[in-house]
This record gives structure tokens, sequence and C-alpha cells, in this order.
């Protein structure tokens, strides 16, 4: 069993040195998922801890209580996520729109100069 809390705890360490070093996450998110990782060592530790805060908590185990806040928390990250890739496609689009307009202004600022090439063929 410890070598499997070892593990547990330098699988934890590693993502909160990630999550710290990360340069797209926002501060905020940053404490928040570290001390989540921090709370998750110590129940590595003290696994009735979680037993206890679950019971306060109205639910029945500290490993359902676990589960539970892990897939709020994935669902959290699966929303962040949709909504960041929604509003790339937006910004692109709205940059495809812009260099669609220059071009086509270009070409047309191209046929009404004289030696831009249009009316040496003519």
């Amino acid at each position: 069993m410890i070598i499997f809390e070892l593990f547990l705890t330098a699988v934890l360490l590693l993502l909160i040195l990630l999550v710290l070093r990360s340069s797209t996450l926002y501060t905020a998110y940053k404490i928040l998922i570290s001390l989540l990782l921090l709370v998750g060592i110590g129940f590595v530790y003290y696994p009735e801890g979680a037993d206890r805060i679950a019971a306060f908590l109205g639910v029945r185990r500290g490993s359902d209580l676990v589960f539970y806040l892990s897939t709020v928390f994935l669902l959290f990250v699966a929303l962040t996520s949709y909504t960041r890739a929604r509003r790339m496609q937006q910004q692109i689009e709205a940059l495809t729109r812009e260099l669609a307009k220059l071009s086509a202004r270009r070409k047309d600022d191209g046929d009404a100069h004289p030696g831009s090439g249009e009316e040496e063929r003519r």
C-alpha cells in the first residue's frame, strides 16, 4: 500500500507542477486546481477525511464524493474547452471575412489603376 500511496503522491505533485507552469491557465484556475490536488494528496494518506466530509455533505462514502466532484470538474473543463474553441472559431471566421474583403478591395483597386497589368493586356 505504501508504494501506491507514494506513486499517487508523485503523480499529484507532478500535476501540480504542470498546472503551475501552464501559461494558458488563469491564475485563479491554477490556484484552485493546485488546492484540489493538494486535498487529493491529503485524501491519499487520510481517506477517513474524505468519508467525514462526505458524511457532512450527505454523501454515503468519501470515494463517492470524490467521484461526484470529479464528474462536476470534468463537465466544467469540457464546457470551458467548448466555449474557448467556439470563440476561436468565431475569431477565425471574422478574420477570414476580413481577409476576403481586403483581397477583393485590392483586386478592385488594382483594376482601376493604370499600369496594373490589366490595361496592358487590352
